[in-house]
């Protein structure tokens, strides 16, 4: 199971679509995936 950390910008509010997912980070597990948000964030 992968996880998927991302953050941006949406593309217009009331849809779904991000401006950048080319930075888009893959993580094996949670743990690693909350960490990389956590420190994001």
């Amino acid at each position: 199971m992968l996880h998927l950390v991302f953050g941006g910008e949406l593309i217009e509010i009331d849809k779904v679509e991000f401006r950048d997912l080319d930075k888009l980070d893959i993580y094996p597990n949670y743990a690693k995936a909350y960490n990389a948000w956590k420190s994001k964030a």
